[in-house]
């Protein structure tokens, strides 16, 4: 059975999706604005990985000569968690053109000897996904 994200940190998680829009890229100081009906990037914050005993991770983490971004990367344990979102509502996920550049990207990362968490946007909402994580980091 899964953590459960206390209902504050769920809140917070929601309202920053709400301002903030999507991540904001580690190496680029701005991103053009989301398009219009694009789903936004499900954001974590710092509480939530504190709350759960977890050390905070590096978003957006780009990786390999293709550049390519991890939603959020322990670098030095070569661990990744992808967040799907989008998988109920045709979005970009499950589409067959993203889908073969989605496996492109998840095999180069396991070529490079990393391990890849994936889940839904629900799964962060409702805690399930941080036992998986805290566990895969022991």
């Amino acid at each position: 059975m899964g953590m459960r994200l206390p209902k504050e940190l769920e809140a917070e998680i929601l309202a920053r999706a709400d301002k903030v829009g999507p991540c904001v890229q580690v190496d680029e100081p701005k991103k053009a604005p989301a398009k219009k009906g694009k789903a936004k990037a499900t954001i974590i914050p710092p509480v939530a990985w504190k709350a759960f005993g977890i050390h905070q991770p590096t978003p957006e983490f780009r990786f390999c000569e293709r550049k390519w971004r991890l939603d959020y990367a322990w670098v030095d344990r070569k661990l990744a968690l992808e967040i799907e979102g989008g998988i109920w509502a045709q979005g970009r996920h499950n589409r067959p053109a993203s889908m073969i550049k989605e496996m492109a990207k998840y095999n180069r990362l396991a070529v490079l000897g990393w391990r890849l968490i994936r889940c839904t946007p629900q799964d962060v909402k409702d805690g399930s996904i941080f036992a998986t994580i805290k566990e895969a980091l022991q």
